[in-house]
């Protein structure tokens, strides 16, 4: 084994060592960043993301490198499974923002009525979830189950029937809920739509 390679296993271990040497992680920069570059050029991840994800890259290894041992994998496994994560984060991402983009861009946006009606929709949903999630903390399992049923078009026969309750039962048990509810959606709107 030549000297270089014996200290590139130092290398690594020291950076094990002593995760807070600068001298120890600036050298392990010097001969490991052009590898990780020349991954993500490989992976044609664009130059002006490429230096971001290096660095990225980077600090997973300088966060995780403790818990490498050589007993499960070479050195070269190691960081070449922590590479492939990160790159393949960052490509699922870009193709989810890229989507986000087409589906805002294919939004009419000088039919102001269209996208407002959009917005609208999601706040409207929002508020549901908010009063539908202190609801559950109040009511029981059963009487958020008679509510929900009946939101989906259940009648009221159909619910006694599933949930094995008595008709007086699912029509008192929704109609606390539901005025509840009510109640709940006024108190959040009066807090946060100012």
């Amino acid at each position: 084994m030549n000297d270089q390679w014996k200290t590139k296993l130092t290398l690594i271990e020291r950076a094990k060592a002593e995760p807070e040497d600068i001298d120890t992680w600036d050298e392990f920069i010097k001969f490991y960043e052009p590898f990780i570059i020349m991954l993500l050029n490989k992976h044609k991840i664009n130059i002006s993301n490429r230096d971001d994800l290096c660095q990225i890259i980077l600090l997973k290894i300088w966060k995780f490198i403790s818990s490498y041992t050589k007993e499960k994998a070479r050195f070269r496994t190691w960081l070449s499974t922590l590479i492939r994560n990160e790159i393949v984060t960052y490509i699922n991402k870009a193709n989810k923002d890229r989507q986000r983009e087409f589906e805002y861009d294919k939004l009419d946006t000088n039919n102001k009525t269209k996208l407002e009606e959009s917005i609208e929709s999601e706040w409207q949903e929002h508020l549901t979830n908010l009063a539908f999630e202190r609801l559950e903390k109040k009511f029981s399992e059963n009487s958020m189950k008679v509510f929900t049923m009946s939101l989906e078009g259940y009648n009221t026969e159909d619910i006694a029937k599933k949930l094995e309750l008595n008709k007086e039962s699912v029509f008192v048990l929704r109609s606390k809920v539901k005025t509840a509810f009510k109640k709940e959606v006024e108190n959040i709107r009066r807090h946060i739509e100012l």
